[in-house]
């Protein structure tokens, strides 16, 4: 059950950064597993080209790194 455990920790929100650790490190939030029940919103993402995706990534990175050293 250890993966699951570390899954929602991961997940969840930190009262310390207003983020959970897998924006701070990915950029994204996860696909949890009640996203396959209730579906996901549509993401406008996916649209773009794969250098429009790496600078979007690259300033959600920045963005929530600032957030979470001013935090």
């Amino acid at each position: 059950m250890s993966p699951y455990a570390l899954m929602a920790y991961r997940a969840t929100k930190h009262s310390s950064t207003g983020l959970t650790p897998n924006m701070i490190i990915f950029g994204r939030e996860i696909t949890e597993p009640v996203d396959l029940v209730a579906g996901l919103p549509t993401d406008s993402d996916n649209e773009n080209t794969p250098p429009e995706y790496v600078m979007q990534l690259r300033e959600r990175l920045e963005l929530s790194h600032q957030l979470a050293r001013e935090a």
